[in-house]
């Protein structure tokens, strides 16, 4: 359970913070405006004052943005924008799915899904190609290769077939 006081003396803390960055930032603003040269002329002495006071907050809110406090909220609020964009993806999800329409979540999925396919049906296309191309440079060397020349009036004399000697059985 949060106690009330401690949570006033937080805020009060944070206020007092905050109050005295702006305070540190006019007084600079004003320290700056005052070291004007007199003997200037006036765009000079003008320029010297945004100068001055330009300088003035940047030093002012450099110091603010790193402080502890700053850089926590700004975690903090990170965060939050991280989770509310989540939930806010899922609920659409859900209400799309719900609606029995078609949501992002699924359009990805089946680009995985049709992406996938792609790959396998490509590696089989490569290896199909792969084979075909090993077949003609067989086909090609055969073709290539010297023929034999048989002595006029010899005829080719089959080969003899070897027969398979079928096995008894003992019974």
């Amino acid at each position: 359970m949060i106690n009330m006081n401690d949570a006033t003396d937080d805020m009060a803390q944070r206020m007092e913070a905050f109050r005295k960055i702006w305070e540190d930032t006019f007084s600079k603003m004003t320290s700056a405006g005052m070291s004007v040269n007199p003997g200037a002329p006036p765009p000079e002495a003008f320029r010297e004052i945004r100068s001055g006071v330009f300088r003035a907050m940047a030093e002012s809110w450099e110091a603010y943005m790193r402080t502890p406090e700053f850089l926590k909220n700004m975690k903090q609020s990170m965060d939050t924008a991280m989770a509310v964009k989540s939930a806010m993806n899922e609920y659409l999800t859900r209400m799309h799915q719900d609606l029995q329409g078609t949501a992002q979540e699924d359009i990805d999925n089946l680009l995985v899904a049709i992406r996938h396919t792609e790959t396998r049906v490509l590696e089989a296309v490569e290896a199909m190609e792969q084979r075909v191309n090993a077949r003609l440079d067989a086909m090609e060397a055969r073709a290539s290769a010297p023929a034999v020349k048989r002595a006029p009036g010899k005829k080719k004399v089959p080969a003899k077939k070897k027969v398979a000697k079928a096995k008894t059985r003992k019974s």
